[in-house]
């Protein structure tokens, strides 16, 4: 699309990895964060153009507006800016959840196009400090279009030609419901798997102390996502729900599983169990995900 007016509504690590990268190609950006000393910062650091005090005054002038909040507040910024954001404008999000969201922006009936996203990129590191303009180069930026009219599809052409052209990420459409299916699996049960693991050894330090110097290689790597914002992945847990019982029932019968190959003492049944793990993981692609 033109280049144009852009409002970030968020500016943590995606919003403000979003900001530098729109304005380093060209676009005006106008930035809001719930936090004053945040959209501050991200003026001095030039990630923005101008900050706003308010989502809707972030969005009135903007010809496409990226909300980058937490899965919970998502909903909310949209029933804030409806009044305030020109028809013709494009809204997106990059909510790590889509089902619940595409629903109930679809009851607002917005006169806007509003287009769920969600760029398979990030880091453990958040705010507007580790905001990283290359963050989405190479990586997966999934969008859930809503409806089908041609208006709707010239919106959806014009975000994923923006994202593809600007933002250097490789635009898959998929349906929400699916979306939220594969995210469970390929993300959020991740980082709960990640956060168990350092239980584990919250438990074994206890008894241990030594335990904690010995996790400094390849237990700090299989974990990092563990450092994550435990805000964001709260509300992220609890929106997908569903998805992540089945997945969590999953995880546990795999596990009884190989349990049960220890119990039994049986190497076969152990070596197949690693081996079939290797295969399949030797054959993911390798584009940025997180």
């Amino acid at each position: 699309m033109e280049r144009s007016t852009a409002a970030v509504l968020g500016l943590g690590l995606i919003g403000g990895s979003l900001a530098f990268r729109l304005r380093n190609k060209g676009y005006r950006v106008i930035g809001y964060d719930i936090s004053e000393e945040r959209t501050q910062t991200a003026f001095h650091l030039g990630a923005i153009s101008e900050g706003r005090s308010s989502p809707a005054e972030a969005a009135r002038d903007s010809d496409i507006v990226f909300i980058a909040a937490p899965v919970g507040a998502i909903v909310p910024i949209i029933e804030d800016i409806i009044p305030h954001t020109r028809p013709g404008a494009i809204v997106t999000d990059v909510g790590s959840v889509k089902r619940p969201i595409m629903e109930k922006v679809e009851a607002l009936r917005p006169p806007f196009t509003f287009i769920g996203g969600h760029p398979m990129a990030g880091s453990e590191q958040g705010g507007i400090e580790a905001a990283d303009p290359n963050l989405f180069e190479n990586a997966v930026y999934v969008l859930t279009p809503m409806g089908e009219d041609a208006a709707k599809e010239e919106s959806f052409r014009q975000l994923a030609g923006l994202i593809e052209s600007d933002l250097g990420a490789t635009v898959m459409a998929m349906e929400a419901k699916v979306h939220d299916e594969v995210v469970a699996a390929v993300s959020h049960l991740p980082h709960i798997v990640a956060a168990a693991l350092v239980h584990a050894l919250g438990r074994t330090a206890e008894r241990t102390p030594a335990a904690l110097a010995l996790a400094a290689g390849g237990f700090r790597d299989i974990t990092r996502i563990a450092s994550s914002n435990p805000h964001m992945w709260r509300d992220i847990s609890l929106s997908n729900s569903n998805q992540l019982l089945e997945l969590i029932d999953h995880m546990i019968d795999s596990l009884s599983i190989f349990r049960n190959y220890i119990t039994d003492n049986d190497p076969q049944g152990v070596e197949e169990f690693f081996s079939r793990a290797k295969k399949f993981r030797d054959s993911l692609p390798t584009l940025q995900s997180l």
